[in-house]
């Protein structure tokens, strides 16, 4: 980068062999590679290696470089000044005598990787050991609750923009993705980046409660075993949803994706700003320790117990039942589940039951995948 008086900050050095230097002013001065609004086209043009930012350079300059040469897997350094509380991990570094500050991105290192593959390979083993029963048992029910195949594959983008297989059960209709586009409209979630429909027509009536108590995610164990996952990381995202990332949003895939995460137990349906999923991720990679992996793990767990738990306590009342019809989507069956409710709703809650069955009906005659 310029110094602002348009030399290279380093004309030599026993580290380095200077490639040029790019101009943040316009015109640029003479000699200059290039100017900083170009500054993707120049590193995939001159293959640097290493940047160094000097310079009076504003906060999204500076933003917009580092996250350019960290995403093209350059080294960089930066004359000391404040990096705020960015994605960044910033270092204090000697070079020929001029101290500087070493910027990378956050990720797991040496013995973290080691420590947390590790505990990847024996809590998978084990899990798949207590659970072969139940994936046999829901393997039956998802066989026989519609046409279709057990399991359901899809790309997804995992450490380092590796493309893998996730597995998971399948909970929706037979070739659901291919009516994703026309739902987006509907998702909870304004950003493209992220999606979720509430009450999504192509759910099958097992594929909500395998949903809502995560079994259907049980066979991601298996990527965790082949080293495509971790037990605990950011949110695999699909590739059409990576196509929409800047490049400060490739600091998730520093790390392996998870079953589970920061987003899932930090309100994942309310946390609907994708910047903020990101920011909570790289908090996760930036903080990472055994116990707080852990800690997810344990935390999730319960709320998925409790889920799962309710689904059976409930069954007693009629305000449980009517949730648990407007999950499904169980059309006829919803009105027969509601009549065989062995109690007497006030006046005010019989109404509201049946103008949910009638908005249900609605529902699952308008929208037939």
């Amino acid at each position: 980068m310029s110094d602002g008086g348009g030399e290279p900050v380093f004309a030599s050095g026993l580290h380095y062999q200077p490639i040029g230097f790019v101009d943040a002013e316009t015109p640029t001065a003479p000699g200059a590679v290039g100017h900083i609004g170009d500054f993707d086209s120049i590193l995939a043009a001159t293959g640097v290696e290493v940047v160094v930012l000097a310079g009076h350079l504003t906060d999204e300059q500076f933003g917009d470089v580092v996250d350019a040469s960290l995403t093209a897997g350059c080294q960089v350094l930066s004359m000391p000044r404040d990096v705020g509380a960015g994605p960044v991990n910033p270092a204090t570094v000697w070079r020929s005598g001029q101290p500087l500050v070493e910027l990378t991105a956050p990720t797991l290192r040496g013995g973290q990787l080691l420590v947390k593959r590790g505990f990847d390979v024996i809590g998978a083993t084990v899990g798949l050991i207590l659970v072969t029963p139940v994936l046999l048992v829901v393997a039956a029910l998802v066989k026989s609750d519609s046409p279709g195949p057990v399991f359901f594959r899809q790309n997804r983008v995992g450490r380092g923009g590796r493309l893998f297989k996730i597995f998971k059960f399948r909970t929706m209709v037979a070739r659901a993705e291919e009516h994703r586009d026309e739902l987006f409209e509907k998702s909870i979630y304004p950003d493209r980046r992220l999606f979720k429909v509430v009450g999504d027509p192509r759910i099958t009536r097992l594929g909500a409660w395998l949903r809502r108590t995560s079994l259907d995610e049980l066979p991601q164990l298996f990527n965790v075993l082949k080293g495509e996952m971790s037990l605990v990381g950011p949110r695999p995202p699909i590739p059409s949803e990576v196509e929409l990332y800047e490049a400060h949003h490739y600091a998730r895939f520093d790390v392996k994706p998870g079953i589970t995460g920061p987003w899932q137990i930090n309100g994942r349906n309310e946390l609907t700003d994708f910047e903020k999923v990101v920011a909570l991720e790289t908090h996760y990679i930036r903080e990472w320790s055994l116990l707080g992996d852990i800690g997810i793990l344990f935390e999730d767990g319960c709320s998925r117990a409790s889920d799962a738990w309710g689904d059976l306590t409930f069954g007693s009342s009629a305000k449980a039942i009517l949730q648990s019809c407007e999950r499904e989507k169980g059309g006829a069956r919803q009105e027969t589940a509601l009549s065989e409710v062995r109690v007497r709703p006030a006046e005010k809650q019989r109404d509201a039951t049946k103008h949910q069955i009638k908005r249900l009906r609605f529902v699952r005659q308008d929208v037939d995948f």
